[in-house]
């Protein structure tokens, strides 16, 4: 009997202790992170410069592969076309922007932008890059749809085996389909203003799936017209089966966020669950006729990127009196690192179209 007691007594502590690694390994390495800490000036290129001679680099989406960090931006080249230029910095702050090798763009050179009579053809913009199981890189994009000036968006997608060469696919990879996803129309040439817009991709090994979030501009029967954040899933990152509600709700009455969410960007954390780092603004906020309109970035944490909880800090940067983010802020792209969260955004000092990208860093709390 003391024989058998101890044996049992041995396998129950055995088991508490594999519970308590298993627990230990599943918890999120930041749940909530610290308080944030502003990198002292933009982003400059190795020699000091600007990354963009127009005054206008927006719409991070960064990658870190061995010691390099890569990233892809919002620009414009000479021939006014708004697309994706291409940057690797070895430090996440000075950057060596890519540039053609034979007859470079005298503006910018940019390494995607959409051909002439594509969907896409009035411009592309804010695309998140990933590298798939295959090792190809993954473009997705926010793809303006034709006629020019609609503001009317789907979700386009293009494959590179290096980030530079490019090739797209032929035709959006999501559209708009639920009420709060949907452009204003009274014929189907006479769409404006709404559709799906800024996607933030990963692929989960695990589970074999990519998944999406997303921002729509809709109006559904309840509400008014604006940005909310939508999630859907594929097993080859083409066809994609989504949820018909939004997953992340508008901020309560009065809150910093009540107005608008979008530019949203997701990323798990090593421990288990998802980050979510996004802009959002109040009614106060709002400017009509802007071409930026004002608000700040909030974060929040899902444990199965579904059901999320806001962190209680938010939002966690917002717009600085004198500085390059005077006005507002947003397009985040988060990184989870040793013990730290890195996070590049784009501030803008006025209410016009220029801006530059920042970076913010974090410790990982609880």
């Amino acid at each position: 009997m003391t024989s058998s007691r101890s044996c049992q007594l041995f396998l129950l502590a055995a088991l508490l202790v594999v519970a308590e690694i298993a627990t230990a390994a599943a918890a999120p390495r930041c749940r909530f992170p610290d308080t944030w800490i502003r990198a002292p000036s933009p982003l400059r290129t190795t020699s000091g410069g600007a990354l963009s001679p127009l005054g206008i680099a927006a719409d991070p989406s960064v990658l870190r592969r061995g010691g390099r960090y890569e990233m892809w931006f919002t620009n414009a080249d000479s021939r006014q076309r708004t697309g994706i230029a291409r940057a690797e910095s070895a430090d996440g702050l000075a950057w060596t922007v890519w540039r053609a090798p034979t007859a470079p763009d005298p503006v910018m050179d940019l390494v995607m932008a959409a051909p002439p009579n594509a969907w896409d053809s009035p411009g592309l913009e804010t695309a998140h890059v990933l590298v798939g199981p295959d090792g190809l890189y993954r473009m997705y994009y926010t793809g303006n749809r034709t006629p020019e000036g609609s503001i009317t968006y789907a979700i386009g997608m293009a494959t590179s085996p290096d980030g530079v060469r490019w090739t797209r696919h032929p035709t959006p990879v999501l559209e708009p389909v639920a009420a709060w996803e949907r452009p204003i129309c009274t014929t189907p040439s006479s769409c404006r203003q709404g559709g799906v817009l800024e996607p933030s991709v990963l692929f989960d090994a695990a589970a074999g799936l990519y998944r999406m979030w997303y921002v729509g501009l809709g109006e559904p029967a309840d509400s008014f017209r604006t940005y909310r954040i939508g999630y859907a899933t594929s097993t080859d990152g083409i066809t994609w089966t989504r949820l018909p509600a939004p997953v992340f709700a508008l901020g309560a009455p009065g809150s910093w966020d009540e107005m608008w969410t979008s530019h949203v960007n997701v990323v798990a954390d090593p421990g288990g669950g998802y980050h979510m780092f996004y802009f959002g603004s109040a009614p106060g906020d709002y400017r009509d006729g802007a071409e930026m309109q004002r608000g700040s970035i909030g974060h929040a944490f899902s444990e199965d990127g579904i059901r999320w909880e806001r962190d209680p800090k938010n939002p966690i940067l917002v717009p600085r009196p004198g500085q390059p983010d005077a006005w507002t802020l947003g397009g985040p792209s988060a990184i989870v690192e040793e013990g730290r969260i890195r996070l590049w955004f784009f501030g803008n000092p006025t209410s016009g179209l220029a801006s530059q990208i920042q970076l913010a860093e974090a410790s990982c709390g609880r």
